[in-house]
């Protein structure tokens, strides 16, 4: 992580407020510890009952910079927080790690084993730093602690977007237009594929001789060009939205895909996966 002073540092925070905001609204006896993950420095838990502003706040006083020693601050945490309480509580660990990353990937490993073990939902945001492979660790990480289970997720922000934006269309938010299941929708069978394209609704470009300026919109876009996918793409004027638009994603969010199953799903990195 950047110093507090550096727009990225006010991204997270608001990053942590939605994420929490989130958590708070789904269940009403959510409380929040905060740890750091700063280079020898993983001394720090504060206890804020429901109050966002004691979250937010506790941030600030969290030492920020050095590598983010993921296994030590993990293990720290669980300790201190969950050493103690009721086997049987719903716990949850979210990493927001911004800076870069000293955790080989089999220590990741280990760490997801030890987290599914104790029974430890997990959810990573991914931001700044791109060394030491933290997308690679992270999906171990995820996919390992989630044991199919679908509780846990990943949030790889692209180094153009805001953090608040780029977890407010993940999977750990939304997992799809209109809510519910976060697993794909029933795919048509081969042979239908190959004739039928693929429907994407991305979001109108600024000038008449321009594409979407949306990166969201632009992955999808890059996803299917490389996997040599036949589609057909509808641009969408946000600011004048169809009425069948409104209908079939009530959030409002692009990109937009319909695998010819008459199912519509928003999510960029659910979508991407699925292709």
């Amino acid at each position: 992580m950047e110093d507090t002073e550096s727009p990225m540092f006010e991204e997270q925070a608001e990053a942590v407020r939605l994420y929490c905001t989130k958590k708070i609204e789904s269940h009403s006896s959510t409380v929040v510890g905060l740890c750091g993950m700063a280079d020898r420095n993983i001394y720090y838990m504060i206890f804020p009952p429901r109050k966002l502003e004691d979250i937010i706040g506790a941030i600030y006083c969290v030492r920020i910079g050095g590598y983010l020693r993921l296994f030590e601050a993990a293990s720290y945490a669980y300790s201190f927080w969950f050493g103690n309480k009721d086997t049987d509580m719903q716990k949850r660990i979210v990493f927001f790690a911004g800076g870069p990353l000293y955790c080989p990937l089999d220590e990741g490993e280990d760490l997801a084993r030890a987290l599914m073990n104790r029974n430890v939902a997990c959810d990573a945001i991914s931001f700044g730093d791109p060394n030491m492979k933290k997308r690679e660790l992270f999906d171990t990480l995820i996919k390992i602690t989630d044991n199919s289970h679908g509780n846990c997720n990943v949030c790889h922000v692209p180094p153009e977007s805001s953090i608040p934006e780029a977890l407010s269309r993940s999977e750990i938010i939304i997992p799809r237009a209109g809510g519910g299941s976060s697993s794909p929708p029933t795919s048509p069978d081969k042979e239908e594929m190959a004739i039928q394209p693929i429907q994407i609704c991305v979001k109108a470009p600024p000038t008449a001789d321009a594409n979407t300026d949306c990166p969201f919109c632009q992955w999808v876009l890059l996803t299917l060009e490389e996997k040599n996918v036949l589609y057909d793409r509808e641009f969408i004027d946000l600011g004048n939205k169809p009425d069948w638009f409104v209908d079939a994603n009530p959030d409002g969010l692009l990109p937009l895909i319909s695998f010819g199953d008459g199912k519509w799903v928003s999510n960029s990195d659910v979508i991407v996966k699925m292709i």
